[in-house]
């Protein structure tokens, strides 16, 4: 029992330790939790400030593009002033340059239509990237809705393994109480075993005293009858003596046997509560051996449910590998892309691929941006040549304007003339019909130069239109490639969850497989201790029962000595033994001095 309480204490300062170790670990735990929220805080800290830079920045590099764009525009009134002062020597190079400007305005069209169709298209591939992008979102959703579930049902199981490891502790205690009650019950055995032989050598004893008490009344009749004729004789001789003590060999020789049975009858006269106390002793320990008994059945079964408890923590962390296994093969499943016939590899996980497709996307918004540019120049181009085409349109209207004022003046001539009589046959008719052949011509240029300027000019408001819808189309693309980019942070930030969620799941599903070993490591000692408790019992009870066989008979005397009444037997016998070996020498064998003992009883 003291190497028990060693052993519990042992196991309890034990206990003890690994709970100062658990809750060192749950304080640096909990530290790193800590350190951790600081560093968060300081990384939003360092976001806000970014977002500020870059809003500055933003704001700042709008300031000098408005600036570039006033100088610009500057320079773009300074070069109409100085178009408009250039004469009609260029009329040739115009139609020359409205010839190749025809021809870039085809070619404008082509590239336009390209754009408007690629465009189109990567609008659709957008498109199905973004549902592709909410489907992938509802599953990881679904995978964590999942996994937030088997977290809970994990809880739950490490709660009932708690509950169980009381229970466990609790069995400890009551298997401590058991062995304390079994080594009560083995020595009432051993009492029991030692009361049973003697309750049946008594019953025997009873009867074989009833026959001898007779006998014995016989002789102690014919010896009475003896010492009357001897004293009714002359000459007295001793009381007895070697020759009548060897006639008197014929007293049967269990005599001492007779008068101990005799001894040992009436203490067992006088023991009969102490008999039905050992009865009750008896039935009392025959309960507590079912009671044991059940309770071992009973250990029985916590002991199966423990190793269920085992089994099921096992399957837990299966199933937590599988899960994690498909977690990571959903993660690296392959995403393919219909953009421009290429396919993103299979291998590669979503985070990659939302890199190469953002990769991608600058590179098409950077392509765009440079076709903006060489649409721009274009447009100012246009805008020059129309610049100049207006001022040659202004040029000829002032030249149609002199035109009509030498008509006027032509007109006043003649009609001077008329009026004076005075006619020149040969020079005004013909001046005049040139004059109105160069004035019709005039107008027809005139004419044919204000529609090329109105077409050049819806020319010009198409391209501006199809420009100004460019830039929609780029700034919807910034806005999905924005909307990209906060997705992929997030599935960042979820995928960066579910991995510190999964670590905490390996963590305490090492907690779990730790507790379930000691657990394990507790039972096995316990059945240890069991077996040597076993062991040591059947030991002791083979050495009690060599002890009992070599030393039956003193155990017996002295039992019977314990359990008598009173002690006179005792005190009579030690009288016999100490005076009458002085009074009659002849007194030497032992089974006189019991036949003596039982006459003086």
């Amino acid at each position: 029992m003291q190497e028990h309480d060693e052993i519990v204490s042992s196991t309890r300062k034990q206990q003890l330790i690994e709970l100062e170790a658990v809750t060192a670990k749950l304080e640096l735990a909990r530290e790193e939790a800590d350190k951790l929220r600081l560093k968060n805080d300081t990384l939003e800290k360092q976001l806000e400030q970014l977002d500020e830079s870059y809003t500055s920045e933003r704001a700042q590099s709008e300031r000098v593009l408005q600036d570039q764009i006033d100088e610009l525009m500057e320079k773009l009134r300074t070069q109409e002033a100085a178009f408009r002062s250039q004469g009609e020597g260029e009329m040739a190079a115009m139609r020359d340059s409205y010839t190749r400007l025809c021809e870039a305005n085809d070619d404008l069209k082509k590239k336009l239509d390209e754009v408007s169709s690629t465009s189109a298209g990567q609008l659709a591939e957008a498109k199905e990237l973004e549902g592709r992008l909410r489907a992938e979102l509802s599953d990881l959703r679904a995978m964590l809705e999942s996994r937030n579930a088997e977290f809970y049902l994990v809880e739950k199981r490490k709660q009932e393994l708690e509950e169980e490891l009381a229970a466990a502790h609790e069995l400890s205690a009551i298997n401590d109480r058991l062995r304390a009650e079994l080594e009560e019950i083995r020595k009432q055995r051993e009492v029991e075993a030692l009361v049973s032989p003697l309750k049946d050598r008594a019953g025997k004893n009873e009867e074989g005293s009833k026959e001898d008490c007779t006998s014995l009344e016989n002789e102690c009749f014919k010896l009475e009858m003896s010492n009357d004729e001897r004293k009714g004789g002359q000459c007295p001789g001793p009381i007895l003596s070697e020759s009548e003590l060897e006639g008197k060999d014929g007293i049967p020789s269990n005599v001492a046997s007779i008068s101990e049975l005799s001894a040992q009858t009436a203490g067992e006269m006088c023991t009969s509560d102490e008999l039905q106390q050992l009865r009750s002793e008896v039935a009392h320990l025959s309960e507590t051996n079912t009671r044991l008994a059940a309770k071992i059945n009973q250990l029985e079964a916590e002991n199966s449910k423990v190793m269920m408890a085992k089994d099921e923590t096992q399957r837990l962390l299966n199933e937590l590998k599988s899960a994690s296994e498909t977690m990571h093969g959903r993660v690296d499943e392959p995403h393919q892309v219909g953009s421009s016939g290429d396919e993103i590899p299979g291998n590669s996980p979503s985070a990659e691929y939302f890199r190469m497709e953002n990769l991608r996307l600058s590179e098409e918004l950077k392509r765009n941006e440079g076709e903006i540019l060489l649409a721009r120049d274009y447009k100012a181009t246009l805008e020059k040549e129309l610049l100049e085409l207006k001022s040659q349109v202004a040029e000829r209207h002032s030249k149609l304007d002199g035109a009509d004022v030498l008509i006027s003046l032509q007109e006043e001539n003649k009609s001077g003339t008329n009026e004076d009589g005075e006619l020149h046959p040969n020079g005004s008719p013909h001046r005049i019909s040139l004059l109105e052949e160069q004035l019709r011509v005039q107008r027809d240029e005139v004419e044919r130069l204000s529609q090329l300027a109105t077409s050049e000019s819806q020319r010009a408001d198409e391209v501006q239109n199809v420009l100004k819808e460019k830039a929609a189309e780029l700034e919807s693309l910034m806005r999905e490639i924005k909307q990209k980019d906060g997705i992929i942070a997030g599935l960042e930030d979820e995928l960066e969850k579910v991995s510190r969620e999964e670590k905490a799941m390996r963590s305490q599903c090492a907690d779990y497989e730790n507790h379930c070993r000691q657990l394990e490591s507790r039972i096995e000692e316990l059945v240890q201790e069991q077996e040597k408790l076993h062991s040591a019992l059947i030991e002791e009870r083979a050495l009690v029962e060599r002890l009992v066989f070599k030393h039956g008979h003193f155990f017996l005397s002295f039992y019977f000595f314990l359990f008598s009444s009173s002690h006179r037997h005792f005190v009579v016998f030690l009288l016999l033994k100490l005076l009458l070996p002085s009074l009659c020498p002849t007194l030497k064998t032992k089974r006189n001095l019991f036949c003596w003992a039982s006459f003086c009883q």
